[in-house]
């Protein structure tokens, strides 16, 4: 059986509302409605429609800022947005097709146009998932040949090693074999670990985090990792910046990931720089950065970075799936990674997250 296809209205107007459920009711849609944009933003990420319908004027909140947090978002990017708009109001169609929207209708507005334009952006969107669909099959091809790839060296050197401690036994001097077997094991279990951490979905509950916690926390346990190296961790946490709601653990994950990259690309000495606050002074978004002393990413690898297997690091110090683990945990949080980094300089990752209200909501102004 052929699901109906889904589609969110948002516009604060009740009248509205109601005619366009009407009337896409009509064509057999399964229409679900939100009066305000925050409403709006977490029925689409919950229920993940196939077209959103988006008046440009709503309360709180512009469409045209809904639609730059629909777009930013992993989960809603690809989901087309069509503008609510006045006929007099040419400026807001412009602001909203800048911001991702994909079309708009005007008030009043036709059934039959209505009818034209959501069946054409929902062809286009079926079109456009068939050829993401085919995108993840490669990627997954791509990311089993780097299992495989990536597995395959450290059972090489195990199974070696311990054929030839089958020799080596009798003659009381297997201890390198056994090294050289237990590295590569460990290597094994690390990359298995990192797998299991990629595929994971996020499934704990949700709760209230204190972003300078959950920094503190990872620096104390990432810096294990580096005992016995000068490597100088400066922290410089923000006052009083505003929880974040989401898997406290994750979070902390993610920090980690990114600490282990600074303190591996660098030599034997450095300083990382930890650092949080608010966004533009704005309080609707928080930060929490990372920066380093280190050789720094060129540009041509910049791009690169976050996808699965890719590591610039020697002597197996990485299956190199940390930011992608990392990248991935960020976007289930609505939020966002940016890297600035110069060769011989150093880099600085940067996490950006929506800030979490006393009153019990996700503040949704766009960073």
């Amino acid at each position: 059986m052929i699901s109906k296809a889904k589609i969110l209205v948002v516009d604060d107007d009740a009248v509205i509302r109601q005619s366009l459920s009407k009337a896409l009711q009509k064509q057999d849609y399964d229409v679900r409605t939100a009066a305000d944009g925050s409403q709006g933003l977490e029925t689409a990420w919950e229920w993940r429609p196939d077209l959103i319908l988006l008046d440009v004027i709503l309360p709180g909140m512009l469409g045209t800022e809904v639609c730059k947090l629909l777009k930013e978002n992993l989960k809603t990017r690809y989901i087309p947005v069509l503008l609510i708009t006045s006929l007099d109001r040419p400026a807001d169609v412009a602001a909203g097709l800048e911001a991702g929207a994909s079309d708009y209708i005007t008030k009043p507005f036709s059934e039959v146009e209505l009818k034209a334009r959501v069946a054409t952006h929902l062809r286009t969107s079926r079109i456009i998932g068939e050829l993401v669909g085919i995108e993840k099959h490669i990627s997954l091809g791509r990311l089993t040949a780097g299992l495989c790839h990536e597995v395959n060296n450290p059972l090489t050197v195990v199974l070696g090693q311990l054929e030839m401690m089958q020799t080596m036994v009798a003659e009381q001097r297997p201890q390198k074999c056994v090294r050289l077997a237990f590295e590569s094991a460990r290597r094994i279990q690390a990359l298995v670990r990192a797998m299991r951490d990629y595929a994971e979905p996020l499934l704990r509950p949700r709760e209230d985090c204190d972003l300078n916690a959950v920094m503190a926390s990872a620096v104390s346990l990432a810096s294990l990792g580096w005992a016995g190296r000068a490597i100088e961790v400066r922290m410089e946490l923000g006052n009083a910046v505003p929880q974040v709601r989401g898997d406290q653990e994750k979070l902390k994950q993610v920090f980690i990931n990114i600490l282990t990259n600074a303190s591996q690309i660098m030599t034997e000495s450095g300083t990382i720089t930890v650092r949080s606050g608010v966004l533009d002074g704005d309080g609707a978004w928080v930060f929490g950065s990372v920066s380093d002393t280190g050789k720094g990413i060129s540009k041509a690898n910049q791009d690169r970075i976050f996808d699965p297997f890719w590591t610039t690091k020697e002597n197996w110090q990485s299956p190199g799936l940390g930011l992608s683990v990392a990248r991935r945990i960020i976007e289930e949080h609505q939020g966002r990674i940016e890297v600035e980094s110069e060769e011989g300089r150093g880099s600085t990752f940067r996490i950006i997250l929506p800030a979490f209200t006393l009153s019990g909501g996700d503040v949704t102004a766009t960073p």
